[in-house]
């Protein structure tokens, strides 16, 4: 495929994603199977352009307003091409040349746009521009990073690093990192997480014989620190209350030794599905799933005192999650994010009366904002004076001067995670 039709398949993509603000990636890999006649090679240079766009959106959109052009996807792709790849006009007329499967040629506002974008001053850019971050974020975000926000932003723009889980039901994380050498896979430890492995380079893992046989998942590392912390022991009783596609239920159940229960609950039945098959693929026995309609549904209520330990892992903003889905961050809204913060609430409200007296509640989210976190630790420990907090740094140290912990790309590599341990008083 030339590089005109792959620029051309990215505009459609990115057209799709700008009108019905769906998560990216899958409507990317509905595209790609709708066109079977694309190839990897070619996916990957499609799928570069749409994820360059959308982490660059505001400052594209920046030069696209100093032309007074409309901000579509075609534009878009005009403005990153020409701006951050430095393609001239002559060179960006043969991509963009009417044919059969090249964007259509340019006109009017476009060929003014690549001539003369160069003559606007950068200077002119709002921070949140400049740094491609929601402006009515702002405040927030300052709150959470003060003289750090530059470095976090930038490095939530950036792409995130694959990163492995090995299972240690099955294997040390040193026999994972031969296997995968063996298949031409290059591997290196994890810097905190002891069970993790970063990928050096690009690897078609689903297909090698090593996640096939449940040697690992792939799970970044913050994720993995997050059921570290959790502290779950062979023959407890284990709760993941917000239990998703299932990473963190993994992880957990990898340090319980086959013995004890899991139970993974949530109100998605389809991502339960895939954890089944999750469980399947790494040998756990001793976890089961359930569907519930909500954090009061009657099932959990009968569990009422049972847990040695919760783990929530609240829906929230995703705003840590940047790097991988950086559409997202322009799909946010104040009210969502209000809206999100009373369900976490109650869904905290609802893991406090299941836990045993003595055990803990580990709540966790994917967010950077502190009125997900912080905030809602500090309200949740004034309304319940039979839980206190745990200091993160008794657990694992080194990774926070605070009693929680709050995990970013520019301080600790990963994604964005936020974890507080509250335990409940004998």
């Amino acid at each position: 495929m030339q590089y005109k039709a792959q620029v051309n398949e990215a505009i459609t993509i990115l057209d799709k994603i700008l009108e019905v603000k769906q998560p990216a990636d899958r409507l990317i890999s509905y595209h790609f199977k709708q066109n079977r006649f694309i190839g990897s090679k070619d996916k990957a240079v499609i799928s570069s352009i749409v994820y360059a766009v959308l982490r660059n959106k505001a400052s594209l959109q920046f030069y696209l307003n100093k032309f007074e052009i409309e901000p579509l996807a075609r534009k878009f792709v005009i403005a990153f091409l020409a701006i951050q790849e430095h393609i001239d006009l002559p060179d960006m007329a043969k991509i963009f040349d009417g044919d059969t499967y090249a964007p259509k040629k340019l006109k009017g506002k476009e060929l003014k746009f690549i001539e003369n974008h160069s003559k606007v001053d950068p200077l002119e850019m709002t921070q949140a521009e400049k740094l491609n971050y929601p402006a009515w974020l702002d405040t927030e975000l300052k709150e959470s990073f003060g003289d750090n926000l530059i470095n976090e932003m930038i490095a939530l723009n950036q792409q995130a690093d694959t990163v492995l889980r090995t299972n240690a039901l099955k294997a040390s994380r040193d026999k994972v990192k031969a296997a995968l050498k063996e298949e031409d896979i290059k591997t290196k430890p994890t810097k905190i997480s002891p069970f993790g492995l970063k990928v050096e380079g690009k690897a078609n893992l689903f297909n090698s014989k090593a996640f096939k046989s449940g040697l690992f998942e792939v799970q970044d590392e913050g994720s993995q620190i997050l059921a570290i912390l959790a502290e779950t022991k062979p023959k407890q009783k284990i709760l993941d209350m917000c239990c998703g596609a299932g990473g963190k239920l993994l992880a957990m159940a990898a340090t319980m030794n086959h013995t004890g229960s899991l139970i993974g609950t949530d109100v998605n039945e389809r991502r339960l599905m895939e954890t089944k098959k999750r469980l399947k693929r790494a040998g756990i026995s001793n976890a089961m799933l359930k569907v519930i309609s909500s954090e009061n549904d009657k099932y959990l209520k009968r569990q009422a005192n049972r847990f040695d330990t919760i783990f929530v892992d609240a829906p929230c903003s995703g705003t840590g999650t940047w790097r991988r889905n950086p559409d997202s961050k322009w799909n946010l809204d104040a009210a969502f994010v209000a809206n999100l913060t009373n369900v976490q609430a109650s869904i905290l409200k609802s893991a406090a009366k299941l836990v045993k007296p003595g055990g803990t509640v580990a709540y966790a989210t994917c967010s950077i904002l502190r009125k997900e976190n912080h905030d809602q630790v500090e309200k949740f420990l004034a309304e319940h004076e039979n839980f206190e907090l745990v200091d993160i740094n008794t657990k694992l140290s080194g990774l926070t001067e605070d009693s929680v912990l709050q995990l970013t790309p520019a301080q600790h590599n990963c994604d964005g995670f936020f974890v507080a341990l509250l335990k409940r008083k004998n």
